[in-house]
C-alpha cells in the first residue's frame, strides 16, 4: 500500500495532530495541570493511532483500538471543546480504510453520537452557546471521511487484485515459456533422432545392396583371373554377370539418394531454403518472424531461388539489425506468370530511405530477371520491401495446388 495515496493520507494524519495541538494552545485556555493531562492523553492518542496503522491488521483489534480512541477523545474534549470533529478525524478515516464497509459506517454513526452527546446536555437540551451548525458540519464531515476512506479501501483492493492477477499472468507466461523451450528442445531431440535413424537406415541399405554387390563383383574378379586362362567363353559370361551386378548396385545407390532427397525438395528447393533461413533467424534473434506462403506453389528456377533467398536474407538483416524490429512478416505469393514477395516489419522506420550496398544489391539482382522491387517506410511505422519477379523462361512447370 506504499503509493501516493498512502503518503498523502500520512501527511493528513500528521497535519491533524498539528491542528489538535494548535487548538489546545490557542483555544484551550488550559491551566498548567490541565495542560499536563491534555498532553498525556494526546500522546496516548498519537501512540494508539500510529500503532494501529502500522501494526494492527486483525479487524477485531482495530475495533478495540477505535474504542480506546473514543475514550481518549472524550478526555481531550473535556479540556478543548472547540473543533470537536478534529479529534475524531483520524479514527473515522482509519475505520473506513481498515474495517469493512458496514463497520466503517457504524463507526461513523458512533462518532456522530459522541459529538452530539458532547454538545448536548441531558436530557437532550442544547448547551448554552453551542453552535448547531458546527455539530451538523462535524457529522457531515465524518460521513464524507467514511465515504472517502471506503473509496480508498476499494481502490487498494482493486490494485491488489490487479497486481495478483498480473503476478499470476507473469507466472503463467514464465511456465508457458519454459514449456515452449522444453518443447523446442524435445523437437530438436526428435529431429536429431530421426536424422540418426535415417542415417542408420541408409547405412544398412548401402551395406545390404552396394556392399553385397561389390563383394560379389570382387569374388567374380578373383575367379576371372583363372577363367581367362582356361575358358574364355565362361570368362565372358562372368563379365556379363559382373556387369549386371554393377548395374544393380548403381540403381540401388540412385534409389537411396532419391529417398534421401525427396521430389518436393527438388521442386521447391528455394522455398525450403527460405523457410530454413527464417527458422534460424527466429532461433538466433528475439524477433517474431512469420512466413506466409500461398496455397498455390510452383517450382522455381535456380535464378528465382537464388534471388528470392538473397532478397529475404537482406531484408531480414536490415529489419532486425538496423530497424530494431520485433515482428517481421515474410509472404510469398505465386501465380502462373509471376512471384510476389513482401517483407514488412514493425521497426523504427525512416522518412528518408537511403539505399546502401544491401538495397542496391537487391535492386540489381531483381532487375537482372526483369523484375521490380520497391521500398516503403515511415518513421515509427516500420519498413516494407515488395518484389515481383516474372516467371523464368527456363521454368515451364504449371502451378501445383496443395
Amino acid at each position: 500500500m506504499k503509493n501516493k495515496s498512502y503518503y498523502f493520507l500520512t501527511i493528513i494524519r500528521y497535519a491533524v495532530y498539528l491542528l489538535i495541538g494548535m487548538c489546545a494552545v490557542f483555544y484551550g485556555e488550559l491551566k498548567n495541570t490541565e495542560m499536563y493531562y491534555f498532553i498525556v492523553f494526546f500522546l496516548m492518542y498519537i501512540i494508539v493511532t500510529q500503532f494501529r496503522i502500522y501494526y494492527l491488521r486483525n479487524r477485531k483489534y482495530v475495533s478495540v483500538s477505535m474504542v480506546v480512541d473514543l475514550v481518549l477523545v472524550c478526555f481531550m474534549y473535556s479540556y478543548v471543546r472547540n473543533f470537536s470533529f478534529l479529534f475524531l478525524f483520524i479514527s473515522v478515516l482509519d475505520s473506513s480504510i481498515m474495517l469493512s464497509k458496514t463497520q466503517a459506517y457504524a463507526s461513523g454513526i458512533i462518532c456522530s453520537v459522541v459529538i452530539i452527546i458532547q454538545n448536548v446536555k441531558i436530557p437532550f437540551s442544547l448547551k448554552a452557546g453551542t453552535n448547531l451548525i458546527n455539530i451538523l458540519f462535524s457529522i457531515l464531515l465524518i460521513f464524507t471521511l467514511v465515504f472517502i476512506g471506503d473509496s480508498f479501501r476499494e481502490e487498494q483492493k482493486r490494485k491488489i487484485e490487479a497486481q495478483g492477477l498480473y503476478d499470476r499472468l507473469r507466472e503463467s507466461e514464465e511456465k508457458l515459456r519454459g514449456a515452449y523451450e522444453k518443447l523446442e528442445r524435445y523437437s530438436e531431440t526428435v529431429e536429431e533422432l530421426s536424422i540418426l535413424r535415417e542415417r542408420n537406415r541408409i547405412s544398412r541399405e548401402i551395406h545390404d545392396s552396394v556392399g553385397h554387390t561389390l563383394s560379389a563383383v570382387l569374388m567374380q574378379l578373383q575367379a576371372l583371373l583363372y577363367l581367362i586362362k582356361s575358358d574364355k567363353e565362361e570368362s565372358l559370361k562372368t563379365v556379363e554377370e559382373m556387369t549386371g551386378f554393377v548395374r544393380g548396385g548403381i540403381e540401388n545407390v540412385r534409389r537411396t539418394v532419391r529417398e534421401l532427397k525427396p521430389t518436393d525438395f527438388d521442386r521447391f528447393e528455394g522455398v525450403f531454403a527460405i523457410e530454413e533461413m527464417i527458422r534460424k533467424y527466429k532461433k538466433l534473434t528475439s524477433a517474431d518472424i512469420r512466413f506466409i506462403l500461398s496455397k498455390e506453389k510452383r517450382s522455381l528456377s535456380s535464378d528465382e531461388s537464388f534471388i528470392s533467398y538473397r532478397v529475404v536474407q537482406e531484408a531480414l538483416n536490415n529489419a532486425i539489425r538496423h530497424g530494431k524490429a520485433s515482428l517481421v512478416e515474410v509472404s510469398m505469393q505465386f501465380n502462373q506468370d509471376r512471384l510476389y514477395i513482401r517483407i514488412k516489419d514493425n521497426g523504427v522506420g525512416t522518412d528518408g530511405i537511403k539505399k546502401g550496398f544491401g538495397m542496391t544489391g537487391m535492386e540489381e539482382r531483381v532487375k537482372k530477371l526483369g523484375g521490380n522491387i520497391e521500398f516503403y517506410s515511415e518513421r515509427d511505422k516500420g519498413f516494407e520491401v515488395t518484389v515481383n519477379l516474372p516467371k523464368s523462361s527456363e521454368e515451364k512447370n504449371s502451378i501445383i495446388n496443395y
